[in-house]
């Protein structure tokens, strides 16, 4: 039996998934989400990691997964209850002694104990279907604990029950048949007799059947005999035994895993909603549309960094294959690219996103390309560093593609990083991706901006006055400015009496 709480009907499990491109990692900042979700659980940290970045492209799969989330936030106790019962019983399978014997009798003795104790396990598991029934209405979570009621339930646990008492006696029945050379073959484990006779058996009336064979504990020969037969017939059932409970400890570890990411979520929601950032169910498009309508979308990361109310943007791009994002320097629109990037992600990953309201398209991927300080490596400058991590972004890309380009092509002149750069956006573009870039190349900005390429959206970053920021992004052609004169005043602004005051909190700012 598999949960089934991540997957429909899929036998996928979060430790077979890869993980995410260390790209994408650093640049959308997503190890400060991972480790919001884990709060310090290296289980949940792990499957985040795993899970959270392979994206469902499927409407349905998402609503699946989205439909699970919610019953378990409205009713936590679930997720817990669950995550704790296979927690304990994947930890007290690797305390049991002799997990690398290959004596047989051994071997078996070590799986009764554990399936025992898995016996137990599973009846836990059980009550919480049984108590918890009638509070969920997800469809995955209806269905498991329908098959968890069903096949678990108590004529079935008495039973293994009862097989398991039998494998613990000591006393062991073995049958067998002659073969050539009076060897023995067939060696057949046998149900011991209940320990009831019938009268004739008990007055010594019954016919004798077989003829038995006392054995001296001091005759080391036939003792050694003995233990072979025994071996004999111990091999088949220890076997059994040992897969049986390989297999419930597979479906505990699966379970383990499912309902972490799900733990993960509801940290996360509580961190956030701590924050004061609105989260929201959003609504999944098709696969390969370009559809992206978003209210009040930020940075999670950011939010989780920093103190104070965090600035949200409206989108409004369906319909748009590249969008050019230009603006004053720390007006947000790195913070911006982010957002949409983790939205995305967080979209595809069945999860709620951060905005009031959100609905997109389905990617096949979703792959970053952000600026480097440390761009240069030892076999060549900085200009071919970039060029040769571009390049590995152009070769992972697909027609389904949301790429997110940031300041790239920054390590040479102008002239040149609006040459190379159009290329690049205007092919993938026409190729079918969905492309967002962030520039300071007004050369490239204002050449784009004149072509009027239709599914081209132009977005800029206010500027606001003085040394303020809004914070705002808003749809506006480029303008042919890179805001100097701003970081200049700010490096030449005289030194104030006592501590400077703390900026507000914007998507454009780091604390």
């Amino acid at each position: 039996m598999r949960p089934g709480l991540l997957f429909a009907g899929l036998d996928v499990s979060p430790a077979d998934l890869p993980p995410a491109p260390p790209d994408l990692v650093a640049d959308l900042e997503l190890e400060r989400l991972f480790a919001a979700m884990a709060a310090g659980d290296d289980e949940i940290l792990e499957v985040a990691r795993r899970v959270m970045p392979a994206g469902l492209v499927s409407a349905d799969e998402i609503r699946y997964r989205q439909a699970i989330l919610r019953d378990l936030l409205a009713t936590p106790a679930i997720a817990r209850e669950l995550y704790r019962i296979a927690g304990e019983a994947v930890a007290a399978e690797r305390r049991a002694w002799g997990g690398g014997l290959r004596n047989a009798e051994l071997v078996l003795r070590r799986s009764v104990g554990v399936l025992d104790g898995f016996l137990g396990s599973l009846r836990e598991v059980w009550a919480v279907a049984e108590r918890h029934a009638d509070d969920v209405t997800a469809p995955g979570l209806v269905a498991f604990f329908e098959r968890v009621r069903t096949e678990l339930d108590d004529a079935y646990l008495a039973q293994a029950a009862a097989h398991v008492r039998r494998l613990r006696e000591r006393r062991l029945v073995v049958t067998a048949r002659l073969g050539v050379g009076n060897r023995g073959f067939d060696y057949v484990l046998r149900r011991p007799a209940d320990g009831r006779s019938r009268l004739r058996e008990r007055v010594g009336l019954a016919a004798s059947r077989g003829m038995a064979v006392d054995v001296t504990l001091h005759d080391q020969n036939a003792m050694n005999a003995l233990a072979e037969l025994r071996s004999a017939a111990i091999v088949p059932a220890a076997a059994a035994v040992h897969e049986a409970v390989g297999h419930i400890l597979g479906f505990f570890r699966l379970l383990r895993a499912e309902v972490a990411f799900y733990l993960g979520c509801a940290n996360l929601r509580a961190a956030l909603v701590g924050t004061d950032v609105a989260v929201t169910f959003p609504e999944p498009a098709g696969f390969g549309e370009r559809v992206l309508t978003a209210r009040g979308i930020v940075d999670p990361c950011l939010a989780l960094a920093v103190a104070g109310p965090v600035v949200g943007n409206d989108i409004d791009a369906d319909g748009f294959g590249l969008v050019v994002v230009t603006g004053a320097n720390g007006g947000g629109k790195s913070t911006l690219l982010r957002a949409v990037g983790l939205a995305q992600v967080m979209l595809q990953a069945g999860m709620f996103v951060s905005a009031t309201e959100l609905r997109a398209g389905l990617r096949s991927n979703v792959l970053s390309h952000f600026g480097r300080e440390e761009e240069s490596k030892p076999d060549g400058g900085r200009l071919d560093a970039e060029l040769r991590r571009l390049s590995a972004l152009v070769d992972g890309a697909t027609p389904a593609s949301l790429i997110l380009l940031n300041e790239s092509m920054s390590t040479t002149n102008e002239r040149d990083g609006a040459g190379i750069a159009h290329e690049v956006v205007t092919g993938l573009a026409d190729a079918g991706a969905t492309v967002w870039f962030v520039t300071h190349l007004y050369e490239l900005a204002r050449r784009l901006h004149a072509e009027a390429a239709p599914g081209v959206l132009f977005l800029r970053a206010e500027r606001g006055s003085g040394a303020d920021r809004p914070f705002r992004v808003v749809e506006a052609p480029p303008l042919p400015t890179s805001f100097g004169m701003d970081r200049y005043r700010r490096l030449r602004a005289p030194a104030t009496d006592g501590p400077p005051a703390s900026p507000v909190r914007s998507p454009g700012t780091p604390p």
